[in-house]
């Protein structure tokens, strides 16, 4: 097995990595691939270069060992972070060249490609990947630190797909989500203003072993409290599980009839399709429907494997009608929809909008003596005989009234420092949407 292990990894060609990955979401799909799926994390090691020595910074995980290399890939910007963290060797300084990693495989090391460039990767190619990091300090409160024994316990993959599968049936709209989220919150109060039939499930309130979801906890706002509801919020198998099946690690996630709500921002597509009037239709749609996981999904194929539930009737379950709402652009904050999205449908500036005083906008400019402007010499002359900077006497009577009126010192011109241009300028940058989940 470590033999064949050893092949795939130098058989694999240098892949992309992720610009944005995420400690908390990347633990939960380590949690899913190892105590869910049974697949054996493979301890990462990190270096500066040929000359260093390896040093141990985490495990990563797959769906299977064929995927280690594109999962490592993937998060080299995490692996590389959370080693540097570590050791001050690694802290190569801004701008110093990228780390290499590579898979411990028994008792040696086997180098990986670095990633040739880091780029958006969409949420569902990311939960084929897990990492979990060696903590700093065993005391520490971060999240690495606190996954020990008993969050780290593995458990029953087809027993919580099922349960999940159970929550669906019950309610044609479900969310799931957490107590603590605003997003969620928020989207509990539209669909209750709405009055449309709903079940929350509060994903953060569990313990090991279960019930995995609404259990009555106690927090008293101490450390340990504190501590205990960030690493419920990384670890859950029914969220884990959910992510892998629904293709996103994010809350909420909105169930319609068996299926998951389209859009990268849940929030914000419950607030679309219930102004649409798509969600209100949907739900009351009588038609018999059955849980139905994106084809996408990473364990599509496993999730299909157990039968649904049988409909009313007998009647064959179809799929619900598709709520059509549309994504947000994380760089641009347009909305649009995947038909609409093309090589120059994003326009944005790069760069930040700045405001200067109107003064140092219209920055005094040196002209010659002959120009027959009204000047006032300088107390330092200036380096160059005959030249002044323009000064021009206040003129008798209402400035504002007679000139015009003129911006004040205190008013601020914007623009942007990429470009210059204003601040309704449109952008000098064009690119394809970009959306949340990638």
């Amino acid at each position: 097995m470590l033999c064949r292990l050893a092949c795939v990894l130098t058989a694999v060609a240098a892949l992309d990595g992720c610009i944005n990955p995420c400690p908390r979401r990347q633990l939960m799909t380590y949690v899913a691939h190892t105590q869910g799926g049974g697949s054996a994390g493979v301890t990462v090691a990190a270096r500066v270069d040929a000359n260093d020595e390896w040093r141990l910074v985490g495990s990563v995980a797959a769906a299977d060992a064929s995927m280690l290399e594109r999962a490592t890939a993937l998060q080299h910007r995490l692996i590389e972070e959370h080693g540097r963290r570590l050791f001050t060797e690694l802290r190569t300084g801004p701008g110093g060249p990228l780390l290499e990693l590579g898979l411990r495989i028994g008792e040696t090391v086997t180098p990986v490609a670095t990633p040739l460039k880091r780029d958006f990767v969409a949420a569902s190619v990311m939960t084929r990947a897990g990492f979990v990091g060696i903590p700093k300090k065993a005391t520490g409160s971060d999240v690495y630190a606190n996954f020990r024994e008993p969050y780290d316990a593995p458990y029953d993959r087809q027993q919580v797909r099922s349960e999940i599968n159970d929550i669906v049936r019950q309610s044609p709209l479900v969310l799931f989500g957490w107590s603590t989220c605003w997003f969620c919150t928020d989207a509990e109060k539209k669909l209750k203003d709405a009055g449309l039939p709903f079940r929350s499930v509060y994903m953060d309130l569990w313990r090991p072993g279960g019930p995995y979801h609404d259990l009555e906890l106690v927090d008293d706002g101490s450390l340990a409290s504190r501590r205990a509801k960030n690493i419920r919020k990384a670890c859950n198998p029914l969220q884990a599980e959910l992510a892998l099946l629904s293709g996103r690690c994010t809350v909420p996630v909105v169930v319609v009839r068996g299926t998951p709500l389209d859009g990268d921002e849940q929030h914000g597509s419950v607030v679309e399709a219930l102004a649409s009037g798509a969600l209100e239709r949907a739900v009351v749609d009588d038609s018999p429907w059955a849980p139905v996981w994106p084809t996408t999904g990473p364990v599509a194929n496993e999730a299909s494997a157990s039968p649904p539930a049988a409909v009313a009737d007998g009647a064959p379950a179809t799929a619900p009608p598709p709520v059509v709402v549309m994504k947000r652009c994380r760089v641009c904050r347009q909305r649009y929809s995947d038909a609409e999205n093309s090589a120059a449908a994003c326009k944005h500036h790069p760069g930040t909008l700045r405001g200067e005083s109107s003064r140092k906008v219209r920055r005094p400019r040196l002209v010659s003596s002959l120009d027959g402007v009204a000047l006032v010499r300088l107390r330092a002359p200036s380096a160059r005989p005959g030249v002044f900077d323009v000064h021009p006497r206040r003129p008798q009577g209402n400035w504002e009234g007679e000139l015009g009126g003129l911006p004040s010192d205190d008013d601020l011109v914007w623009t942007y420092s990429c470009c210059g241009g204003d601040s309704k300028s449109p952008g000098c940058v064009v690119d394809q949407h970009r959306s949340y989940d990638d």
